[in-house]
């Protein structure tokens, strides 16, 4: 009953359709050239998911801005903040800064309570775009609008088993591949005994990497009930690993070289986010999985997952919004940061602190584990770091770039699907109308 009452009140409020409230205006002026003796006395209030890394960050800000008080808020449960943060914005009492999940600032009905950050980035002059990868801001922009800012994420890399004969040859051949590529080489290579796709594989990466085919969130686009959709779904359940739960997504940091074994008697492919390090590296021997290739989209955009992003309260003042904008420089710059988080961060000096460090480690980790390298640990790393920016200079798309209700409905119906609980021509036809419904509803058509 409360998410309806909000969901009503936001319709009222936001009308329904496009033309409702505009992105709030920012005080280019004031963070272009701010007042910090109006930071004095100043709150900042902030919410996360855990406090962990944030916190010491907001202690190392007060301690360089004395008079500035940062409080850092925090929900264990993604759903009883994003229902608390509701009501509250609706109040007009939300915290200046928010962590991008809990809000659905995709939503078009939602999206004007939040300010737009290019604006922002465009009024400093001290913002210097060389420094940041510009791309990842560009693909997360909503109709040409920034409301999330993106601190760090990761993309997608596949590797090819080569105890099939020719499969990494095919990848070798390739700069990038799509998700419906590796779904016709899978479908099309023969092998002595049936293999599936990939450990994590099942229809659910449809959402993740095949959506563009199917669906445009900004024009209203839909297009499920197809032929083209139901022969992928029904090939995809058959090409599944026989995993307990939909969705579940189970990942290795190290790959011991006795798992690779046990995988490449099982899967043609195996799909792994950017930050495992290990299938960038080249061993005197091994391994089985090989020529690592970037996963792309349909329109040939590196799939990118953002793992943390913060959206500004549209009821921020001109100071708060300086001080949020100051906040978020401080926690992504390299004199700060004294931990190197796990994601590729946005910020290209933060990345390279960051990547050096990790990619030594783990290089460590995997010599202890019998992996052996062809080269010295400093040239692995200027190796691997040098690759990633390459793929990471791609145009790129955002993975999951959808508002909940959609989100939601994707993910029930294909895994009722997954569960046998209904057709691929039964799932086709109730994703067509129901992400239409709420396509209206939103005022997008």
């Amino acid at each position: 009953m409360l998410m309806m009452a909000i969901l009503l009140l936001t319709m009222s409020i936001s009308g329904c359709g496009s033309s409702q409230d505009t992105t709030p205006e920012v005080d280019a002026a004031f963070i272009a050239n701010p007042d910090r003796t109006l930071f004095y006395g100043e709150t900042l209030t902030v919410v996360v998911s855990s406090p962990t890394m944030t916190r010491p960050l907001a202690t190392q800000y007060m301690a360089k801005n004395p008079g500035v008080t940062v409080e850092i808020f925090s929900f264990s449960d993604i759903a009883n903040g994003r229902n608390e943060l509701g009501v509250q914005l609706m109040a007009g009492s939300a915290p200046v800064l928010i962590e991008g999940s809990f809000v659905d600032h995709h939503d078009p009905r939602t999206a004007h309570f939040f300010v737009d950050w290019l604006p922002i980035m465009n009024a400093d002059p001290n913002f210097n775009e060389d420094d940041w990868f510009m791309n990842v801001f560009h693909a997360s922009a909503v109709n040409g609008q920034l409301y999330a800012f993106p601190t760090t994420f990761a993309y997608e890399t596949v590797t090819a088993n080569s105890t099939i004969p020719g499969l990494s040859e095919i990848l070798t051949a390739k700069d990038s591949i799509t998700l419906s590529a590796l779904i016709d080489i899978h479908r099309e290579t023969p092998t002595d005994n049936p293999l599936l796709l990939d450990y994590n594989f099942d229809t659910g990466w449809v959402v993740n990497f095949y959506l563009d085919s199917f669906m445009d969130i900004e024009t209203g686009w839909v297009e499920f009930n197809n032929e083209q959709f139901i022969n992928l779904i029904t090939y995809a359940r058959e090409v599944t690993s026989l995993k307990s739960e939909f969705g579940e997504w189970v990942g290795l940091v190290v790959t011991f070289p006795e798992q690779e074994v046990y995988k490449s008697e099982r899967y043609f492919f195996q799909i792994s986010p950017s930050v495992v390090y290990q299938y960038f590296m080249d061993f005197e021997t091994g391994p089985l999985f090989t020529e690592l290739t970037p996963l792309v989209n349909e329109r040939g955009e590196l799939l990118v997952n953002l793992w943390g992003s913060y959206v500004l309260n549209a009821n921020a003042t001109s100071v708060e919004q300086a001080l949020a904008w100051d906040f978020i420089q401080f926690m992504m710059d390299t004199d700060t940061r004294r931990e190197f988080i796990e994601m590729q961060p946005t910020n290209r000096n933060l990345f390279h602190l960051g990547g050096e460090w990790h990619v030594a480690f783990r290089i460590g980790h995997l010599r202890e584990f019998g992996w052996p390298l062809n080269s010295t640990t400093s040239e692995t790393v200027e190796d691997v770091i040098a690759q990633q920016i390459a793929h990471m200079e791609m145009p790129m798309g955002i993975i999951r770039a959808l508002p909940f209700a959609i989100e939601n409905i994707i993910d029930e119906a294909l895994e009722r699907f997954h569960n046998g609980l209904v057709s691929a021509e039964q799932t086709a036809a109730d994703l067509q109308n129901r992400v239409t419904l709420v396509l209206m509803e939103m005022g997008i058509n």
